[in-house]
């Protein structure tokens, strides 16, 4: 089934770094608490500390469209928060906000 992840990136505990958003195919849909294995098969991002499963935050359903608000990726460092978003857009297709 066809889902929009929308996944905050941190570079800090405390700062943001941007956000990505795109749709991705997962086997279920999963609920808000639950974690969610997000099949993007990129050992980059896993090597950047990119966590699999993730948690899932929100769920919204916008009549067809369902939209699935993770509880982020929080990196090391800015260079690295922006490996992810420049993987994220590049091999998955995402789009990619830089804050």
């Amino acid at each position: 089934m066809k889902v929009y992840l929308d996944c905050p990136i941190f570079d800090s505990p405390t700062s943001a770094w941007g956000n990505a958003l795109g749709e991705i195919e997962l086997g279920f849909v999963p609920t808000a608490g639950q974690f969610a294995d997000i099949p993007h098969g990129l050992p980059e991002l896993t090597d950047l500390g990119f966590p699999s499963p993730m948690l899932v935050d929100r769920v919204h359903r916008d009549g067809d469209r369902i939209i699935i608000l993770l509880s982020g990726v929080v990196v090391a460092d800015r260079a690295s928060a922006a490996r992810i978003g420049k993987l994220f857009e590049q091999k998955l297709g995402f789009d990619v906000t830089e804050y």
